[in-house]
């Protein structure tokens, strides 16, 4: 029984890592694209497109790493 609790806190740790690297990749992208948008293309407000089409995918990735889609794919 202790192998199962072991696999499966070693998939939460390996979800949660995937997860930190979703989510400061989506900052340190948006870190750019935000002044990038307002102090060189100021006439459009383009950085909201990313900033809420990536952050729909990250809400749905944090959904998953706590467990609100029962993560039947990893249970295989």
């Amino acid at each position: 029984m202790t192998k199962t609790v072991d696999g499966n806190s070693e998939k939460a740790r390996r979800r949660l890592k995937k997860f930190a690297l979703h989510i400061t990749g989506y900052f340190v992208t948006m870190f750019i694209l935000v002044p990038l948008n307002i102090f060189v293309y100021d006439s459009l407000i383009w950085f909201v497109f990313p900033l809420v089409g990536w952050g729909s995918a990250l809400a749905i990735h944090a959904a998953f790493v706590l467990g609100l889609f029962g993560h039947s794919k990893s249970n295989q």
